[in-house]
C-alpha cells in the first residue's frame, strides 16, 4: 500500500473522524428515500459509508462479519422503502443490523472497555448530529426561498369552505391503472386523467390494474382489480 494511501485510510478511521462519516452517510441515504430518483445525496451517503468501513477495514476493525451485518441492515431497508412500506419488522432488522455492523466496526475484534466505551460515545454523538440536522432541515425548509413551493405558507380551514379537490363520484366503478407506487398514496390514470389516490390495500406497484371503489369527500380510494 502506498505511503499516501496509507496515512488516508488512518485518517478516515479516526474515531474524531467517525462521527462525521456515519451521520453524512446516514443522512444522505434518508434524504436519497425521500426523493424520487438516485442522485446526489444517495452517492454522497454511500462514499461516506464506504470511507467508514472500508478505512476500518484496511486498518483490521472490520471484518467480515461487519460487511454481512451492513449488507442486511441495506437490504432491510430497501424491502422497508419499496417492497413493504410503513416503518415494520424489516425497518427494525435494518437499525438493529446497521447499528450492530457500525458497533463493530467500531471495537474491533478483541475490544476492551475502554474501546467499547469510545464507541458508544461515538455512536451517541452520530446520532445526535443526525437529529440536530433533521431538526434543522425541517425548521429551515418551510422558509426557504428554493424550497418554498413545496410548502403552504398558509392554513386552509374546512370551516371556510375549503377542500383540496372537488369530490369525483361519478369515477367510482371506473377502471384505470397506477401510474406510480401507492405507498398508499400516489397518483393513477383513470379515463385518461391523471389523479391523486389512495390504496385500500396497501402499497400497490407502477403499473397495476384498479378500480375506484370509493369517493370520500376529495379522496378516491383504489383496489388493485382481481386477476
Amino acid at each position: 500500500m502506498p505511503p499516501w494511501v496509507e496515512t488516508l485510510v488512518h485518517i478516515l478511521a479516526n474515531p474524531l473522524l467517525a462521527p462525521i462519516l456515519l451521520s453524512v452517510g446516514i443522512l444522505g441515504l434518508l434524504i436519497e428515500i425521500k426523493t424520487p430518483h438516485f442522485g446526489i445525496f444517495g452517492t454522497i451517503g454511500l462514499l461516506a459509508l464506504a470511507a467508514f468501513f472500508g478505512s476500518h477495514y484496511l486498518v483490521g476493525l472490520a471484518g467480515a462479519e461487519v460487511f454481512v451485518l451492513l449488507g442486511i441492515g441495506l437490504l432491510s431497508m430497501l424491502i422497508e422503502v419499496f417492497v413493504v412500506p410503513g416503518f415494520g419488522f424489516a425497518g427494525i432488522i435494518s437499525i438493529v443490523s446497521l447499528g450492530a455492523g457500525i458497533f463493530l466496526a467500531l471495537v474491533g475484534s478483541l475490544p476492551t472497555w475502554v474501546d467499547i466505551a469510545r464507541a458508544t460515545g461515538i455512536l451517541a454523538v452520530t446520532v445526535g448530529i443526525i437529529i440536530a440536522a433533521i431538526y434543522g432541515i425541517v425548521r429551515e425548509l418551510p422558509t426557504s426561498r428554493r424550497w418554498r413551493g413545496i410548502f403552504l405558507q398558509a392554513a386552509n380551514e374546512r370551516a371556510e369552505g375549503y377542500i383540496s379537490a372537488a369530490p369525483r363520484p361519478e369515477l367510482v366503478g371506473k377502471e384505470g391503472i397506477a401510474a406510480t407506487d401507492l405507498r398508499p398514496s400516489g397518483a393513477a390514470i383513470v379515463d385518461a386523467e391523471r389523479l391523486d389516490v389512495v390504496s385500500e390495500a396497501g402499497y400497490i406497484p407502477k403499473g397495476t390494474p384498479l378500480t375506484v371503489v370509493r369517493s370520500e369527500g376529495y379522496r378516491l380510494v383504489v383496489r388493485p382489480l382481481a386477476g
